[in-house]
């Protein structure tokens, strides 16, 4: 029987003033009532909702990909409306995630690439060919906002092609600046600001790329030392 049979001339027996359903409650006075009745029984819904999920778990499934590639462009721009609504709290939820659970993201992450790095790859190509002006000039700027993670990523890049071993940590310039009280060990001189992250031993002669192996030189005293001890 459709709704629209069910109804009846008559007043709704709570408010009075509208056309009522067989139950005696008019459209308004219905959608009041089972909202008064979820909040008062959400924990008994959540259950039963589970319960049925849990049964019809495959019936479920095939009727949201019915739905899904029937109304594809429709979910998609409710997301994207969606999104632009509440885009600082979505990044604001996503960073607080990310910041409390870095082991899951980076499983997360693993796994999505491991089942899609064709697709993935073709987006970052893609990416970088519509934008390379503005990666060109991000990368410029992190270069000029992070030379001592340059420098010790060049540093560990070489040692891994040499197969030398050893990685430098974080922050080893700050530590070396200290150390050495900002002065190079083969001039005396104030190292400055263009100082050159050095290892004692150099990697060409079999040295380690590690922290014990290296000090601050100013660019012409590294310049001048070269390869040598």
């Amino acid at each position: 029987m459709s709704r629209d049979s069910e109804m009846t001339i008559k007043p709704c027996v709570k408010c009075g003033t509208s056309e009522r359903y067989t139950s005696g409650r008019c459209k308004p006075c219905t959608r009041d009532t089972q909202a008064k009745y979820r909040a008062a029984n959400t924990s008994k819904i959540r259950a039963s909702n589970a319960k049925y999920s849990a049964v019809n778990a495959a019936v479920i499934r095939v009727r949201k990909a019915k739905y899904h590639a029937a109304n594809a462009d429709k979910i998609r721009a409710r997301h994207v409306k969606r999104y632009a609504a509440t885009a600082d709290k979505v990044l604001a939820r996503q960073s607080a995630y990310h910041a409390a659970n870095p082991d899951k993201r980076r499983i997360a992450q693993a796994k999505h690439y491991a089942a899609n790095s064709s697709k993935v790859l073709a987006r970052h190509a893609e990416y970088r060919a519509e934008n390379h002006d503005k990666i060109r000039a991000a990368n410029a700027a992190y270069r000029v906002a992070n030379p001592e993670k340059l420098r010790i990523h060049d540093n560990n890049r070489r040692a891994r092609e040499r197969g030398n071993g050893g990685e430098l940590s974080h922050g080893l310039a700050v530590r070396l600046f200290k150390l050495q009280k900002g002065k190079c060990p083969c001039c005396n001189k104030p190292l400055g600001n263009d100082y050159h992250l050095d290892h004692i031993m150099p990697i060409k002669l079999g040295g380690k790329n590690e922290d014990l192996n290296m000090q601050l030189l100013r660019q012409r005293c590294n310049q001048q030392k070269s390869a040598r001890h």
